[in-house]
């Protein structure tokens, strides 16, 4: 439906909301920049470069598998049998 062919009432109502989230988004990206500046005051200017870029490819950081078989630590294996008993 092309926005003339829409009755008044609605046109308005359209207008208003597109307003509102015009609005809406400007208050967010002040919130946004607000907080980028606090931490920049806080932490000082973020470091240039790749922050991993010093670390050695066999690196864990570096070979992380997200789809990897997970496995129980010491201490969950311990909570674990503690529940069966």
């Amino acid at each position: 439906m092309r926005n003339w062919d829409m009755p008044a009432i609605v046109r308005s109502q359209s207008t208003e909301l597109g307003a509102m989230a015009g609005e809406a988004a400007a208050r967010y990206r002040a919130r946004v920049d607000a907080v980028l500046a606090q931490r920049t005051r806080l932490r000082g200017e973020e470091p240039l470069g790749d922050l991993f870029g010093g670390l050695p490819p066999d690196h864990p950081l570096m070979i992380a598998d997200p789809r990897r078989r997970l496995t129980l630590t010491s201490r969950q294996s311990r909570n674990m049998s503690s529940r069966t008993t």
